[in-house]
């Protein structure tokens, strides 16, 4: 009998959800453990936030005593992780992207910033240099200068005739490309130029009363 009534108390609906419930608290715990562990491992693989510092200026030319107002941001989402590192140089404001796990440049932005004067081009044809010359964000690329005056020759006006509003240097789809607006007369253009051949890639004209 006694036998018995211990066999029917483990058997009994409070014994069993209790046992259940141990159970799935282990599962849980393991789980728990095992994201843990995956965690660590991916934060292995990060670069971390000074190796994208120095993968950005590298790329762009400049050290750190160089450049003013560096700032570098993670951003991670369900598919990736990258730092967005921002800075100034010679009156320019850069932006890159770079993937965290592989310290892959995956993005670049630099435009000039608004009221300030844009460095001239050196003899290389670059329109702005680093340490020992480099060009800032790409290898032999035509330069600012070279790439406004492609602009105002293949619209046919005057440099003395415009005024520059947009002056941009970026890379779309992996090309190195240079964003060039300006105001000539009632009309506003808009031009996209190859930073490596020269090449006007794309080109917009409207009148600034539209």
């Amino acid at each position: 009998m006694t036998n018995d009534n211990a066999k029917k108390g483990w058997a009994s609906p409070a014994k069993i959800a209790v046992m259940a419930l141990c159970a799935v608290l282990l599962i849980a715990l393991g789980a728990l453990a095992a994201m843990k562990v995956m965690a660590s491992m991916g934060t292995e693989k990060d670069i971390g936030t000074k190796k994208a510092a120095e993968i950005a200026l590298q790329d762009a030319g400049y050290k750190e005593t160089q450049v003013s107002n560096l700032n570098v941001h993670y951003d991670s989402d369900d598919f990736s992780s990258s730092y967005e590192v921002t800075f100034i140089a010679d009156s320019f404001k850069y932006e890159y992207d770079i993937a965290a796990s592989s310290g892959k440049i995956t993005g670049i932005d630099k435009e000039a910033i608004c009221g300030q004067s844009s460095p001239a081009a050196d003899n290389s044809g670059s329109s702005a240099t680093g340490e020992n010359g480099q060009s800032a964000g790409a290898d032999n690329h035509i330069g600012e200068e070279k790439a406004k005056e492609l602009a105002l020759q293949n619209a046919g006006v005057d440099a003395a005739s415009v005024t520059f509003t947009k002056i941009k240097f970026d890379r779309d789809d992996g090309i190195y490309v240079y964003e060039i607006d300006f105001i000539s007369g009632d009309f506003e253009y808009s031009f996209e130029i190859d930073a490596t051949t020269g090449a006007v890639l794309e080109k917009d004209t409207e009148s600034i009363y539209s």
